[in-house]
């Protein structure tokens, strides 16, 4: 059955007049009569009782053409759906991040995301690196954001964000109050850290920070996410390396003081699958490298001291 002529005759029954259908569909009245002939006898039904110029439906050719209707309504919706599809619009799409990411960064792609694509359904699940790299290649996860640029070939990446480490320390102790801390000053201190892994690793960046100001971090405690390290910095445990945006997590009696000699940034990449990716993944990519330009990186004025006793200020 020739869906053209099948649209020809739901027109001409909405018509009821050849000559008004005909220039509808853009075609002349001769051809258009003999379309509607060739689905008859193809249906082997009579559709229409025809006079000079007009036509009238009979009762098969109403029934048909309610059907025909229905069925071209749902033919229009498959093919709206499958453009949606294929421009990444509709789908489902898991992504995973590490814990600091939603405190700048990740909130305002997936609310970009969410605005360009109302229809896909969104899986977002908190993962260290090191899991998120297997759980990628395995096809598990859609999209990461990491800490550390991935060492694997079988993954591409982009770098998103960059933004200085701080000291994060308990409010009570002498060196909170300071402006800005030298690296150095906290060695006799210990330290709280992410859990050991293969280089490179946000553990080992810090290890390396240190040892590059004349110490060896004597490390109390290692935790598997990085807000566990705040957590611990306010029972007094020690202190820690972190992000600057982790100064969002407001945790009581925990000063976020800037390193005055500490220039290497903590890194944000997203990481994708190489090769075969998922149209919807593929947008989420896009929309990821769009959005980033207006997250600005921490500005050095940002760098200042920030105290979680209730939300003020440190000497506010």
């Amino acid at each position: 059955m020739n869906l053209r002529h099948v649209r020809y005759f739901v027109t001409l029954a909405e018509e009821l007049n050849f000559t008004r259908a005909a220039a509808r569909c853009h075609i002349e009245q001769a051809p258009f009569s003999r379309a509607i002939r060739t689905l008859e006898r193809e249906l082997g039904l009579t559709l229409l009782i025809r006079n000079t110029r007009n036509a009238e439906l009979t009762p098969a050719g109403r029934l048909f053409c309610e059907a025909a209707k229905v069925a071209l309504q749902e033919l229009e919706l498959g093919a709206r759906r499958a453009r949606r599809a294929q421009d990444g619009a509709t789908g489902q799409l898991t992504i995973a991040h590490v814990g600091s990411t939603v405190y700048e960064l990740l909130p305002s792609i997936i609310r970009m995301f969410k605005h360009t694509y109302p229809l896909v359904d969104l899986r977002i699940r908190q993962m260290t690196t090191r899991e998120q790299i297997p759980a990628i290649i395995a096809g598990d996860i859609d999209v990461g954001f990491v800490r550390v640029e991935p060492e694997n070939d079988q993954l591409e990446t982009v770098r998103l964000f960059f933004e200085p480490f701080v000291c994060a320390i308990s409010d009570w102790h002498p060196l909170a109050s300071r402006e800005a801390l030298a690296l150095a000053e906290l060695a006799p201190l210990p330290f709280i850290t992410l859990m050991r892994s293969p280089a490179p690793s946000l553990h080992q960046q810090v290890l390396d920070l240190c040892r590059k100001a004349g110490f060896e971090p004597k490390i109390a405690q290692e935790v598997e996410q990085i807000e566990s390290t705040v957590g611990l910095v306010s029972s007094g445990i020690g202190v820690a390396l972190v992000p600057a945006s982790l100064r969002r997590l407001s945790i009581r009696s925990v000063c976020y003081v800037p390193l005055s000699d500490v220039a290497e940034q903590v890194e944000v990449w997203l990481t994708w699958p190489r090769g075969h990716v998922s149209s919807v993944a593929r947008a989420f990519v896009q929309c990821a490298r769009d959005t980033v330009p207006g997250v600005q990186p921490f500005r050095q004025a940002d760098q200042v001291q920030w105290c979680a006793r209730g939300n003020g200020r440190a000497g506010n």
